[in-house]
């Protein structure tokens, strides 16, 4: 039981008393990383057709070409995963730390598509340092053991 605590604490997991349910490490999960995604989504939409409403008419294709006007119209998605890339694993490390039960969050993560399930090529798509990507590891590996 000692090791456990003292491992629990090496890996930055708050005390079993001061850990958040499953809901509120969920909505920090939509606060932090859904949340801005969309806003960036949305902002970069509209910042497109007010700097060029045209690009919504029929002759745009004609006028700008299908690759360049896949790009205007598509380029908050990108800047928005990339967004998502950086915010996931930061908010994962957290929420492993935080959370009381981490199997129901990741389930309901997975579920709600606000991670991918683990292994998925998208995952691949996260951004982390090497001691980012260590610590998760870590936190993953004893979390899956102890819950």
């Amino acid at each position: 039981m000692a090791d456990d605590s003292a491992r629990e604490t090496a890996l930055g997991i708050v005390p079993r008393a001061q850990r958040l349910s499953v809901g509120k490490c969920f909505t920090q999960a939509l606060v932090k990383v859904t949340g801005p995604a969309f806003a960036i989504i949305l902002c970069g939409l509209a910042l497109t057709l007010f700097l060029d409403p045209s690009v919504l008419d029929a002759s745009a294709i004609r006028r700008l070409g299908v690759i360049p006007l896949y790009l205007i119209l598509t380029w908050p998605v990108w800047v928005a995963w990339m967004y998502w890339s950086v915010a996931t694993p930061k908010w994962r490390v957290w929420a492993l730390q935080n959370v009381d039960n981490w199997k129901t969050l990741e389930a309901r993560a997975v579920a709600a598509l606000l991670i991918w399930p683990r292994g998925w090529i998208f995952e691949k798509t996260e951004i982390k340092s090497a001691e980012q990507r260590k610590l998760e590891a870590d936190l993953l590996r004893y979390r899956d053991q102890h819950g």
